[in-house]
């Protein structure tokens, strides 16, 4: 993001030398002065085109996609103003559309989630009991390409999950103990024996520390 400007900016290495100085980057988004965007998601599809999505000012939760030479910017939900509060996008491996995992009405706060079909983005609410939904992770588990989501629950203080088991989504608290946890969690799948793809999250607590939690092996954070 270009503050000074009021620019959400792109940038490529071209020639694969992690130096990023010489490079031009490309306006994908412009505000009016003095506003901006926050919670920045990036994502290559599988035809390896760029896709962000992105909150506003005015919070509206935003789609960007790079086609050819053109940035195409789509609004995805429009509430009032401090609405969506975060977001995280990742490509369904099944089909290579995006989806985007966002929070929605902060202080009475729902976890929801936009995937887009071919046609129109479909709007969902996965968690919506009390305050939760805060600072949501999106990751597609490779084994049977359904959506999992970590994230924070201020009500009870604590992280947790939401996945679609093929019909429907379903929750759980991963972690509660000791007081604020679940932090800006951040989820991952990782190989664990043969085919077996486990999640796996990392987040911190009110106290600075970094959790790091699987399943399985590992039941208990460390």
């Amino acid at each position: 993001m270009e503050a000074a400007n009021s620019r959400l900016r792109f940038v490529y290495d071209v020639n694969g030398d992690m130096n990023l100085e010489l490079e031009s980057p490309e306006t994908v988004d412009a505000f009016p002065l003095g506003e901006d965007a926050s919670y920045i998601s990036l994502a290559f599809d599988p035809l390896n085109r760029p896709m962000m999505s992105y909150i506003t000012q005015r919070g509206e939760l935003m789609f960007a996609v790079k086609e050819n030479l053109d940035w195409i910017t789509t609004t995805i939900d429009t509430n009032e103003i401090e609405i969506e509060i975060a977001s995280s996008l990742a490509i369904d491996p099944d089909t290579g559309f995006p989806a985007i995992a966002y929070t929605g009405i902060f202080l009475e706060g729902t976890l929801k989630y936009a995937q887009w079909d071919g046609n129109d983005w479909i709007l969902e609410t996965i968690d919506s009991a009390g305050s939760t939904g805060l600072q949501p992770s999106l990751a597609f588990d490779p084994t049977d390409g359904n959506p999992a989501i970590a994230y924070h629950n201020p009500d009870g203080e604590d992280l947790r999950i939401a996945w679609h088991d093929g019909t429907e989504w379903q929750t759980d608290i991963v972690d509660a103990a000791g007081g604020p946890v679940g932090i800006n969690p951040s989820i991952a799948f990782r190989e664990f024996g043969t085919g077996l793809k486990v999640a796996a999250i990392a987040y911190h607590d009110d106290s600075g520390n970094v959790w790091y939690i699987e399943d399985p092996p590992l039941a208990i954070p460390e």
